[in-house]
């Protein structure tokens, strides 16, 4: 999605004496804008983004700077907060409270242990920041 923006962008720029072609750009535009600002209701976008290993966190710090310097609004943390509240949801109870290690199995204890002394943060927010 942030090829296409970057691409529509070009294209008005590109064809801006063109006024069929523009015309046809911005129709493109205006649907692609109909179905990009639904990112905002659900944030799945920023959730693939920020869990795919490759991309993280990162990526949109860089991608987005420009747009949230240019609107004054710090994109990359609305969309961490959102993604955050969707984990904080759906994350497995073990990590929302202190664990009864004796209802767990050896592999379970082992993974809390683990997990518990690596870092304060939460595991979303340790995945997002690698």
């Amino acid at each position: 999605m942030d090829f296409l923006v970057k691409h529509y962008n070009r294209a008005m720029h590109t064809y801006k004496d063109n006024p069929s072609t523009i015309a046809r750009v911005i129709a493109s535009h205006i649907a692609f804008d109909k179905y990009y600002s639904l990112t905002d209701r659900a944030p799945l976008y920023a959730a693939a983004i920020l869990l795919h290993p490759s991309l993280r966190k990162a990526y949109l710090d860089n991608e987005w700077k420009e747009l949230s310097a240019q609107r004054n609004v710090d994109y990359v943390q609305i969309a961490v907060d959102a993604c955050a509240m969707l984990w904080k949801a759906y994350k497995p109870l073990d990590t929302q409270r202190q664990a009864d290690l004796s209802s767990m199995n050896e592999y379970q204890q082992f993974r809390y242990r683990a997990f518990k002394g690596i870092s304060k943060d939460d595991e979303f927010e340790r995945f997002i920041k690698v």
